[in-house]
C-alpha cells in the first residue's frame, strides 16, 4: 500500500469499532506480536479512556463533568499510554516503510488534552479536574434523542451556533426547574 488507509464514519461508531477490535484481539486463538502487540495495548489503552470520559456519570445519569484527582490520574494514565503506544506504532511502520499510524490532528488534539490535564492535576488546591468530554462537540448527526430534535430544525449553515443556543436554553430551563425542585422541597421540609 502506497497511500495512507482510510476510512469514514461517524463518531459514536469509533467506540463501537474499538469495542470489536479489542475483544477480538483479546480472543484466545488470536496471535498478537511485533506492531500488533503496540496497536492492542493502544486500542484498549483509548477505550478506557474514552468509557471513562463518556461513560462516567452521576445521580441523574447525566455525564460526570468534574472528576476526583484520583479518576483523572486514572484516565489521564490510559491516556498516556495510548498516546506513547501511538507513537511507537508510527515509529515501528515508518522504520518498515509501512504507511500504516500516520499521526493526525487527531493526535495532536489529545497530546493538548494530556497537558491540560497534567497542568490541572498539578494544581494543589484544585478538589476536581474537568471531565475532557465537557468540550467534546459531537456533529448533530451524530447525535440522537434531543440534540437530534434539536438540530433538525436548523439551517444546515447555522446549525452549530443554533444547536449551541438551544442546549444554553434548555440548560438554564433544567436549571430553573431544578432550582424550583428544590425550593419546593425545603418549604415542604420546613412545614413538616
Amino acid at each position: 500500500m502506497r497511500a495512507y488507509p482510510e476510512c469514514s464514519w461517524k463518531g459514536s461508531d469509533t467506540r463501537l469499532l474499538l469495542g470489536f477490535l479489542v475483544a477480538h484481539l483479546e480472543r484466545p486463538q488470536v496471535q498478537v506480536r511485533g506492531i500488533a502487540s503496540s496497536v492492542y495495548i493502544a486500542l484498549k489503552a483509548i477505550d478506557d479512556f474514552l468509557r471513562t470520559v463518556f461513560g462516567e456519570k452521576d445521580e441523574r445519569g447525566c455525564r460526570l463533568a468534574m472528576w476526583t484527582k484520583c479518576m483523572a490520574q486514572s484516565a489521564l494514565a490510559k491516556l498516556e499510554l495510548f498516546l506513547n503506544e501511538s507513537y511507537k506504532c508510527a515509529c515501528l511502520c515508518h522504520a518498515q516503510r509501512l504507511c500504516f499510524f500516520n499521526l493526525t490532528p487527531k493526535f495532536h488534539y489529545l497530546g493538548h488534552i494530556c497537558v491540560d490535564m497534567n497542568l490541572q492535576l498539578q494544581q494543589e488546591d484544585l478538589l476536581y479536574v474537568l471531565n475532557p468530554g465537557l468540550f467534546a462537540t459531537q456533529m448533530a448527526e451524530d447525535a440522537t434523542g434531543r440534540s437530534c430534535r434539536m438540530a433538525r430544525t436548523c439551517h444546515a449553515r447555522t446549525s452549530s451556533l443554533r444547536v449551541a443556543q438551544k442546549w444554553l436554553i434548555a440548560c438554564k430551563l433544567f436549571w430553573e426547574e431544578d432550582k424550583e425542585k428544590e425550593s419546593s422541597q425545603r418549604m415542604q421540609s420546613t412545614f413538616t
